[in-house]
Parts: C-alpha cells; sequence; structure tokens
C-alpha cells in the first residue's frame, strides 16, 4: 500500500458503502463446508487469468503493482511495514530473505520493490498454489524473486528466511491454527501476519467473503479471528513484538457486529 490514516485503493473497494449489502461479510457459519457451497474462490480460472494479466502489465511497466487484479500507478507505502522490514535486515547485516507466503504473483514484492537496493542482499520467495508458481517461476521469477510450491521446497533451495508474512492468508484457510502451527514449526526469526481481520467476540466466526464486483466477480469462506485467542496461540514460541493498523481506523461491519483489521509482528523466544 503510503498509508497514514487514509485508506487506499483496493480497500476502499472492499469496503461496502452504506446500503450496500451486496458484496462483504456476513453470517456465522457452522463449518467450512456449509459456506464452501456458496462459494466460488481463488481456483476460478478467470480470476488467475486477470491476476497473471496485472502481472505482466507490472513486469512490463505499465503499472507499479497490483493487489487481487487492480492495479495501482503511484507508489503506496506503509510506513510500519517498511519500519519491520529495515529492522529484520538490520538484524541480519542488512540482509533481508522473506517467505511471502500465499503472495500471489509478487503483489508485495512489487509493491516495496523500489525500497530493497539498500539491503547489499535481498531474497523475497513466494509459496502459492500450483498454478501460480507455474506461472511465476515462467514469467516473473528472477535473481532476488522466487516461487515455490511448499516451505520444504523453499528451504531446500537453501533459501531459510528471516521473515515470514502472512498477509491476508491465514483467513482463508480453512484450519487457520493448523497452518499457524506449521509455520510455527520451522521456527522462523518473524511472523508478520499482516492486513488480517480480527475480532473481539468471544469466538472466531466464520462468514462468508464476497468480493466486490469492481475487482472480479468471486466469493469465499473467510473467518475473522478471536485476536486475543491467536495471540495466545503463537505465543507457545513467540513473543508478540508490536501491533499496528495496516488500513488506519477502519471497521467492517459483519450483520450487527464489527470486527477489524490488524498486523501483528511476532519474534522467535
Amino acid at each position: 500500500m503510503r498509508i497514514k490514516h487514509f485508506l487506499n485503493k483496493a480497500i476502499n473497494l472492499l469496503v461496502p458503502k452504506k446500503g450496500n449489502v451486496n458484496y462483504g461479510w456476513s453470517g456465522n457459519y457452522s463449518s467450512w463446508k456449509e459456506v464452501s457451497v456458496l462459494c466460488n474462490g481463488y481456483d476460478d480460472k478467470i480470476i488467475f487469468e486477470k491476476v497473471k494479466s496485472a502481472s505482466l502489465a507490472v513486469k512490463n511497466g505499465k503499472a507499479l503493482f497490483e493487489r487481487d487484479s487492480v492495479l495501482f500507478f503511484e507508489e503506496d507505502r506503509n510506513e510500519d511495514f517498511l519500519k519491520i522490514i529495515d529492522a529484520v535486515a538490520l538484524d541480519n547485516n542488512n540482509e533481508l530473505h522473506v517467505l511471502d507466503f500465499g503472495g500471489s504473483l509478487g503483489s508485495l514484492y512489487f509493491q516495496y520493490k523500489s525500497e530493497f537496493s539498500k539491503y547489499k542482499n535481498l531474497k523475497w520467495s513466494i509459496i502459492e498454489q500450483s498454478h501460480f508458481v507455474d506461472f511465476g517461476k515462467k514469467e516473473l521469477q528472477d535473481e532476488n524473486l522466487r516461487f515455490y510450491y511448499t516451505i520444504e521446497e523453499c528451504i531446500k533451495d537453501k533459501n531459510k528466511a528471516d521473515i515470514v508474512i502472512l498477509s491476508s492468508v491465514i483467513s482463508y484457510f480453512e484450519k487457520p491454527y493448523e497452518l499457524l502451527s506449521e509455520i510455527i514449526s520451522f521456527n522462523f526469526k518473524y511472523i508478520l501476519i499482516d492486513k488480517t481481520i480480527f475480532c473481539n467476540f468471544p469466538e472466531d466466526i466464520l462468514t462468508l467473503q464476497i468480493v466486490p464486483p469492481e475487482i472480479y466477480t468471486a466469493s469465499y469462506p473467510c473467518w475473522v479471528l478471536n485476536e486475543h485467542k491467536l495471540c495466545k496461540f503463537v505465543s507457545t514460541k513467540y513473543d508478540l513484538q508490536k501491533k499496528f493498523n495496516p488500513f488506519g481506523e477502519t471497521v467492517i461491519k459483519i450483520d450487527d457486529k464489527t470486527a477489524y483489521f490488524k498486523a501483528l509482528l511476532f519474534k522467535i523466544k
């Protein structure tokens, strides 16, 4: 995203306008299966083609970066995010290796690419679905940006990351705590859970998220996780270092409930 306390193009699209109930988050479903039958999701071919097209536009210099197939033509930075990346590099002799789990076709990488020249060694590794990785390896991969099918493959390629970034990712896994448990098991030094929807409800809730048609036509299950519960889960091996609001004071209405976006940085004990 330059965010201080204003919203970027993508979040403005995602948050429904007053009176608009055609997209956004709704419901509290009892199971992933129950809500999945109502959805079409990330594996949709049309969505993938739109993301591919946008990524090639970035590669060819027609835009600075893309997010969810939406093109951005001006620099858009989050200072809290940059401070974290700088601190991680400083902690590693000005070298930086990022494991961007669920990083699409390099959305974050291209968004912040102009900042990376200050590091003496940069590796940005993306773990994604197989068709994203196939395309990324063929069309986008270079000496800094790499694509992998699994974390194990990435590590075997001598690419053990300093920080794992989970940006708008864990909410879209059927079993988010199993994903976190897997990530934690690799003992990465830092974990950044970024741009994630949280709540202070007694329990996590499972919603149906409908994407606004200005981005693409899609819907999928989305967890809204209890922030305290997640922090407690990760704290078995990691200490919470920093919190920030990636989209300022934006809130999300889920029927009669309110949720919010948060970023959480953890460091291994």
